[in-house]
């Protein structure tokens, strides 16, 4: 800012104060430091205020020149693989949560992120009472939750793909559909926690969870048409699933089958709501450092109401519409 000022690039001429140079803050390197930012009125570092709306901010925004923990890498990690991590919130009191996040590139979805999310959910069932699904990323860029997922890992299908053709990638998508189904039947609720974008396999996985928190600014949808494909890990099924027994199938599917046919994607999480991606009881979450503590309440509040994962359904609802109707013979 001297210099700006020094060359006229500045908007006003007005020096610096000389506290900035000298004193404190020049042998601290800074005005914000780990022990607080420089009061000119009181010379000393005043520290964060402690009001308990910040207790809802898991992960502080960071100040430069302050020292903060590494969503990457803070908490108590139970398990870690090279595609996920699982760990826990080891606060008094917040340990009562286990964590997934992944560790791929943009949070893509390959088979290791379907095994390591499938060990989670073993280990939530076994020790914990819910599973969220969080991302973290580095405070540096300026929010803790990254991209939730850019969908599934295609790069790891394609050479089986040119290899094999389409029965060649058949173990890759019905590992990803049993993954899904993993996350739907779960005995623990599965809440994802989203910002960012969720496409195509991470709007599947989305779709599956018990619940959905997102971020106001969450870009959501099915987007595999926009590179030639079909979604193909359930999200489809998910949409037809929610007709129920009616006369009218096309009428109710209609919108979810167009907004996959486009590759539409939610412009905010309100329009995700209107989309059908996110359920009115769906939680939106206007400030992202909010975003995880949130996220762990509502898995509590399910687990608190004797939550039960949905029953597996037999035959889909339609037929058993259609062979309770009465057959029409002509006279």
């Amino acid at each position: 800012m001297q210099e700006d000022i020094a060359a006229g690039k500045a908007l006003s001429n007005v020096p610096l104060p000389s506290w900035v140079f000298e004193g404190p803050v020049a042998e601290k390197g800074g005005v914000h430091t780990n022990e607080g930012s420089w009061s000119p009125a009181s010379k000393t570092f005043v520290p964060r205020s402690s009001l308990s709306v910040y207790e809802k901010q898991v992960f502080r925004a960071p100040l430069a020149g302050e020292t903060v923990a590494d969503p990457k890498t803070c908490g108590k990690t139970l398990f870690e693989t090279e595609a996920v991590r699982a760990w826990v919130d080891n606060r008094p009191g917040e340990d009562d949560v286990l964590i997934v996040s992944f560790k791929s590139n943009m949070n893509t979805i390959g088979p290791s992120v379907i095994d390591g999310l499938t060990q989670a959910i073993k280990l939530a069932e076994k020790d914990y009472k819910v599973l969220v699904v969080w991302q973290p990323t580095s405070l540096k860029l300026g929010a803790p939750g990254g991209p939730f997922s850019a969908g599934a890992k295609l790069e790891e299908a394609m050479p089986v793909f040119m290899m094999g053709g389409a029965k060649g990638i058949e173990p890759f998508v019905k590992k990803f559909q049993q993954g899904m189904l993993r996350v739907k039947y779960a005995n623990v609720p599965v809440v994802s926690a989203l910002s960012g974008i969720a496409l195509g396999g991470g709007c599947e996985l989305v779709l599956h969870s018990a619940k959905r928190v997102a971020h106001i600014e969450s870009y959501i949808g099915l987007v595999e048409v926009g590179v030639g494909l079909v979604p193909a890990g359930g999200g489809l099924k998910e949409a037809a699933t929610q007709v129920g027994a009616t006369n009218d199938l096309l009428k109710f599917m209609q919108k979810s089958f167009e907004n996959a046919a486009m590759a539409k994607v939610s412009a905010l999480a309100l329009d995700a709501r209107a989309m059908g991606y996110l359920k009115p009881s769906d939680t939106i979450v206007f400030n992202v450092f909010e975003l995880l503590d949130v996220a762990k309440k509502e898995a509590r509040a399910l687990a608190a109401a004797g939550y039960r994962p949905p029953l597996r359904a037999r035959r889909c609802r339609w037929r058993a519409a259609r062979r309770s109707r009465p057959s029409r013979r002509r006279s």
